[in-house]
């Protein structure tokens, strides 16, 4: 697949659809567009999404991720779809979305012979260059998956490989219920408050 390289902060043509689904890319989310603030002019925060995405060559190197707070429907995962695909039109081949849910069975088989488990822990927990955890919060064994997501996200920190996380939580709901995972965020990751109505209202 062939990607056609851009200058940052010009729209470019972003990755084709077989593409999109080796990164595990959302159908749904498929179409969406470059994330200019402009895009967005209901989030008061709108243009810490555009420098973001100005500094990714930088985010490269330094591993800042971005957290993505907001109530159901106001578009927090298709902006990060948005940034992953913009990662993906820059040539960065190794990019990934994952729902929060998904870590735990990766991890759960991680050591099994078989080495499908094997190799999708090492996509998340290193490899992939940019990755996507979607739905923060929404694990449906939420304190035994954040045990495994802390060990995620420890290590992405290590290897200075961006991440982009998406919460309906509030900054003060993450530090009440998982510490330790604010801890890790702490001045490694760009926060975007995403706020007004929903979208799918």
């Amino acid at each position: 697949m062939n990607y056609e390289r851009h200058e940052l902060g010009e729209p470019g043509r972003l990755p084709g659809r077989k593409a999109k689904w080796k990164a595990n890319i959302p159908t749904r989310y498929h179409k969406v567009t470059p994330p200019w603030a402009e895009d967005f002019p209901q989030f008061d925060e709108a243009e810490k999404i555009t420098d973001y995405v100005l500094s990714m060559v930088e985010h490269d190197h330094d591993g800042m991720g971005l957290l993505l707070l907001g109530d159901h429907g106001t578009g927090k995962t298709a902006l990060a779809c948005r940034v992953l695909m913009e990662s993906m039109a820059r040539g960065e081949h190794q990019a990934h979305f994952c729902f929060a849910s998904e870590i735990d069975w990766a991890a759960r088989h991680r050591n099994e012979e078989t080495p499908s488990g094997a190799k999708r822990w090492q996509l998340i927990t290193r490899d992939a260059q940019w990755l996507v955890i979607d739905d923060l919060g929404m694990e449906r064994d939420a304190e035994w998956n954040r045990r495994w997501l802390e060990e995620v996200l420890t290590s992405r920190y290590a290897w200075k490989v961006p991440t982009i996380i998406t919460s309906n939580w509030s900054e003060d709901e993450i530090k009440e219920r998982t510490p330790r995972l604010l801890q890790l965020m702490k001045d490694s990751y760009v926060v975007v408050n995403c706020t007004g109505s929903s979208w799918r209202d």
